[in-house]
């Protein structure tokens, strides 16, 4: 397998997640540092740009995607939500893991079944995220407890019974101990009575038990809490005591000396009597620890759970009463159990990025995760509002009206070309047909092929992607003049049949966002090599709308014209999910912009314009047409357009040769005097 491009890579992820969630209202979201899912969005984390992936990173990225893919597929997320697993993943630190070890296993079961072609890119996947595993050990390392590592063991075991390629499973299972890898082979024996996730969750409750890693944060806190109230109390209890005797003074002291013979002589009942009078309150409780054995086991039951395997309420297990257990008393003498190791596929993904950042001239797009993609049928509030805008005031109607000869003219060298190009045309040379006067002589001398015929000329299979900069640097006379020719060029492409679409772009987006997870990206990432901030994208036409139906969307670019423009990253989406699509031979991207991009990082996203300009002027056809300012330093073809008389003459019959397959060339002398 070639080496593969990021800005290929994060195109791919995305549309290998879609068909996987081709049945289910699921959305991708690129960017940040997280990679999961929650059943309704899959989190990649961002993707660097301007480096290329090798095959196992590749797989491994693709096997991540993949596997949260099966997830959201097959996983109840909204079980998370009742109480009694709400509670535990809140206070049992280990029921998620466990419960995650074993839902992993039984969702990539469903997924190689599935998809046979995805169990490959699942075998890179985990040998990445086991090689870190293995990284962080050394031969002299112990062997990790069950508590430790039992919820990604689960899936070593799983994936080795699945036949997955991958040898580092089995280093990682020789690392463990006969008594955990016992377990661990118990617990893999559940996934295969498990249809469910909620089945998942129930084994796990039992695992938790069995192993003695059920500790509850919350009820071992509460238990804490009411003990050490109890000592307080106590301790209050003695204190009024002592006061009380105290305060007698010394006749109190004497009578109480005088008094003192006589109740050691006396009979029992006085002694009882005073006994009782005198005591403490909570003299009663203190006396044995052990007190009633049925409410000693009460006591335990609640404050640490069930004595499993002979492993007790403690969690080392070896009867032994530790300084802690025997200060705090009777259900308090549980330890907290060692945290889950989670080496997981998410790692792995986080860790193939993180490698990639490193790189000089990588380009990482922290803000893509807010980026906002406009067309019909997903118009935000304010798109619309200049839809309407831009129909109630008749809009397109009036710049129509206004460019008027112009638009003619440009119009006319189009038609022209193209009209020329689609007229039948004679082809001589046959033996039936109509007499070809130029072969007169050649019949006389007894030749038959003297007959002419009509033959149809090829269509064009060309299809055309008008682009407009409406970043603020536009307003005025520049996005006035991008729009006349916008106009111009539809008009003639919707009367030759020519497939077409009009997109726009900004930073639009970055303004509006005022959550603070964006915020926090912002500052996080304010200085990184990239752009930490969310781009715009307007479809406001597509290749399969008429102009008719669309004309209000295309006239109300001057009203979203606005912010700042990141035309690399605008550029790519646009072409990556657009024009790449068609089934056209022939693909064209017209860009009408006005100089350099503007955001967080301008010399990040220059040389990102530049990258992103070369890939798709390998791929199609693409154009830069500065407008009032000189675009050359990042489109190869590029003309400076100043008014639309320099657009309107040689301009657009270089723009018909293009369509007609001839090379994008124009002189800037002949520009100049095109009017």
């Amino acid at each position: 397998m070639k080496e593969v491009s990021g800005d290929k890579l994060t195109h791919e992820v995305q549309a290998t997640s879609r068909t996987f969630y081709r049945n289910q209202d699921l959305e991708v979201i690129v960017g940040g540092d997280q990679a999961m899912t929650n059943g309704k969005q899959v989190y990649l984390p961002t993707i660097p740009l301007g480096v290329d992936y090798d095959e196992d990173e590749v797989r491994t990225i693709r096997g991540f995607v993949d596997h949260e893919a099966g997830h959201g597929r097959h996983t109840d997320f909204k079980l998370g939500r009742r109480k009694k697993y709400r509670d535990l993943i809140k206070n049992v630190e280990h029921f998620m893991p466990i419960t995650n070890g074993l839902e992993d296993v039984r969702i990539e079961r469903l997924i190689t079944q599935e998809y046979p072609g995805s169990k490959r890119n699942l075998e890179a996947t985990s040998q990445w995220a086991n090689k870190m595993y293995l990284n962080n050990r050394d031969d002299s390392s112990e062997s990790p407890s069950l508590a430790e590592v039992a919820a990604v063991a689960i899936t070593w075991e799983g994936r080795r019974r699945m036949g997955y390629d991958d040898p580092t499973i089995q280093q990682c299972l020789d690392t463990l101990s006969p008594d955990v890898r016992q377990a661990v082979n118990e617990a893999v024996d559940m996934i295969d009575k498990a249809k469910s996730t909620k089945a998942c969750m129930e084994a796990s409750i039992k695992l938790l038990k069995r192993w003695g890693l059920d500790y509850h944060e919350a009820e071992e806190q509460e238990k804490m809490r009411a003990h050490q109230q109890e000592q307080d109390q106590q301790e209050q209890g003695d204190d009024q005591d002592g006061g009380q005797s105290g305060g007698d003074g010394d006749e109190s002291q004497e009578q109480e000396q005088g008094e003192q013979g006589e109740q050691e002589s006396g009979d029992g009942d006085t002694a009882e009597q005073n006994q009782g009078e005198n005591a403490d309150p909570h003299a009663e409780n203190m006396g044995d620890d052990s007190g009633d054995p049925e409410e000693q086991e009460a006591t335990e039951s609640e404050g640490g759970g069930d004595n499993h395997d002979g492993q007790g309420a403690r969690a080392d297990g070896d009867g032994e009463e530790t300084e802690e257990s025997a200060g705090t008393g009777v259900g308090f003498s549980r330890d907290k159990p060692q945290s889950p190791y989670d080496p997981n596929l998410d790692k792995a993904m986080q860790n193939v990025v993180s490698s990639k950042q490193c790189y000089n001239g990588v380009y990482v797009p922290h803000g893509s995760r807010f980026d906002v993609h406009e067309k019909e049928g997903r118009w935000s509030k304010g798109t619309t509002y200049s839809i309407e805008a831009a129909k109630t005031s008749g809009h397109y109607s009036r710049i129509r009206e206004k460019i008027g000869g112009h638009m003619n003219k440009m119009r006319r060298n189009l038609e022209r070309a193209l009209i020329a190009t689609q007229e039948r045309t004679w082809r001589s040379g046959y033996e039936e047909g109509t007499l070809d006067s130029r072969r007169l002589a050649r019949a006389m001398n007894g030749e038959s092929s003297v007959y002419r015929q009509r033959s149809q000329s090829e269509d064009m299979d060309t299809c055309v992607m008008l682009c407009l900069d409406a970043s603020g640097s536009m307003q005025g006379s520049c996005s006035r003049l991008a729009l006349q020719c916008a106009i111009a060029m539809g008009e003639v492409f919707e009367k030759a049949g020519i497939p077409y679409a009009v997109s726009a772009f900004n930073t639009l987006a970055h303004e509006k966002n005022n959550t603070r997870a964006y915020k926090n990206t912002l500052n996080e990432h304010a200085h990184a090599e990239g752009r930490s901030h969310a781009i715009s994208t307007y479809l406001l036409k597509d290749f399969h709308q008429c102009l008719r139906s669309s004309k209000h969307q295309i006239a109300a670019y001057d009203y979203i014209v606005g912010s700042g423009n990141t035309d690399g990253d605008s550029l790519m989406y646009i072409h990556q999910n657009y024009v790449m699509p068609r089934p056209e031979k022939r693909k064209i991207m017209f860009v009408f912009s006005d100089g350099s991009p503007v955001g967080t990082n301008t010399d990040a996203e220059c040389r990102r314009l530049k990258g992103v300009c070369r890939i798709i002027e390998n791929a199609v056809e693409l154009v830069g047409f500065g407008i009032q300012t000189n675009v050359e330093q990042f489109y190869r073809n590029a003309v400076q357009i100043n008014s639309l008389d320099e657009m309107s003459g040689k301009v657009m019959k270089q723009v018909a040769s293009m369509l007609l397959g001839k090379k994008f060339k124009v002189d800037a002398k002949e520009v100049g005097n095109a009017a």
